[in-house]
């Protein structure tokens, strides 16, 4: 009986050591750069990486800074963007490693090259919103706290990744385990901007609770949600509702 307990001992640390290795591939999933020409771009240096960033029609008076989930290629967005928000530039973020921008991905980091992006394109624009996806929600609501933004949109968001690594991993001490945890929740009581949050009806990679969580975060009455059923995590913006949402809310 002695040698199952060992055993079941041993499993449980090993997968637990795994899971404490292997959380930055398991987080950061970069895509290789896109050579379009269709899309302008510009690249914005921040301390010591170069940041490829898409520029949907420039020139606008307002702006949309967007940031994307753990491995989308953010310039798929450009033509919905161009058609949706036709009098909005729109400035679509490649994470450092991602997409042609030089670096490496980190939180710090990413949180580090949001501010500088939105530092320089305000000066560019009468108003500037911000959208963040999956994993860009936590770097939009950081910006979001820091900054005066105009209007924040969260799509599929969650409260922070021990939240999630919690409900996925509950034998484990997610806190003590993660090295990056993208704690949206605890930044949200400082956000000013108007708040639209899209939560997916079958969201299989965000739990419906963490999302909630991080919705009652807010102060009462300065977030609204919307949830897109029969939507997946990755499948949200295939839905008409999805469109519908973002231009009902960031239309100027």
């Amino acid at each position: 009986m002695l040698w199952v307990v060992k055993l079941a001992l041993l499993v449980y640390v090993g997968f637990g050591a795994l899971l404490y290795v292997a959380q930055r591939g398991l987080m950061y999933l970069p895509v290789a750069e896109n050579l379009a020409d269709d899309v302008p771009h510009e690249r914005i240096a921040v301390d010591g990486a170069i940041l490829k960033v898409w520029v949907v029609d420039p020139g606008n008076e307002h702006a949309v800074i967007y940031f994307g989930g753990n491995a989308q290629d953010v310039y798929a967005n450009a033509d919905e963007f161009r058609a949706l928000l036709p009098q909005t530039t729109v400035y679509l973020v490649n994470y450092r490693g991602y997409g042609g921008s030089t670096g490496e991905p980190g939180e710090q980091a990413f949180y580090k090259d949001a501010l500088h992006i939105h530092d320089a394109v305000r000066p560019r624009h009468e108003g500037v919103d911000v959208i963040g996806r999956s994993l860009g929600s936590a770097v939009a609501t950081w910006l979001a706290a820091e900054r005066g933004i105009d209007r924040l949109v969260l799509v599929t968001p969650f409260d922070s990744l021990a939240g999630i690594a919690e409900e996925a991993f509950p034998l484990y001490p997610a806190g003590l385990l993660l090295r990056e945890r993208y704690a949206s929740a605890e930044r949200a009581p400082r956000i000013d901007a108007q708040t639209l949050i899209l939560v997916a009806g079958d969201d299989r990679i965000v739990p419906a609770a963490s999302s909630r969580r991080l919705v009652e975060a807010f102060a009462p009455g300065s977030a609204r949600v919307a949830t897109i059923a029969g939507a997946g995590h990755n499948s949200l913006s295939e839905k008409d509702e999805y469109y519908r949402q973002l231009s009902d809310f960031l239309a100027r």
